[in-house]
């Protein structure tokens, strides 16, 4: 009798000790951390590691004299638009957006080259408007003083 009750709480601990592997098992799959989609601000800092980019449009708009040539990033909305004015008059080879940055602060117009930026541009004539990280800058060569908020664009991501 000895021998079976000694038998079956050794049976009971192995299959008790397989339960528990299984149950580890178990507990590390339901632990499992699912990868979500990055957030906004993920995707923003990911867009400015990729160019390189650290000048946002707040610090050119405030400075820009001092910022020409060097590219900036912005984050927001764009549409189409048919302002072309001081060195930003040839529509015929750029397209003007007319962009409103997500943080509030002052809209841009962004000129696009047609060609360069062909898909953008159909995106917008199609949809209207689009989400969108870029980046431009201000080519010193078409700078005007008392120009307002004009810039080249650059690079173009969708958010």
């Amino acid at each position: 009798m000895r021998l079976i009750i000694s038998g079956l709480i050794i049976g009971g601990l192995l299959l008790g000790g397989c339960g528990a592997n299984v149950d580890v098992e178990k507990s590390e799959t339901e632990s499992q951390e699912f990868v979500s989609e990055p957030t906004y601000e993920e995707k923003a800092e990911s867009f400015k590691a990729e160019t390189g980019v650290q000048l946002t449009a707040k610090d050119v708009q405030y400075d820009m004299a001092n910022n020409l040539d060097k590219e900036f990033f912005l984050a927001g909305s764009a549409e189409l638009d048919d302002y072309y004015n001081y060195g930003y008059t040839n529509e015929k080879d750029f397209f003007s957006v007319l962009f409103t940055p997500d943080d509030g602060s002052d809209t841009w117009n962004i000129y696009f080259h047609r060609e360069n930026g062909k898909d953008l541009f159909n995106v917008l004539k199609e949809y209207g408007s689009a989400k969108i990280f870029i980046t431009a800058k201000i080519p010193s060569d078409t700078y005007e003083q008392g120009q307002g908020l004009m810039a080249l664009g650059k690079m173009v991501k969708g958010q």
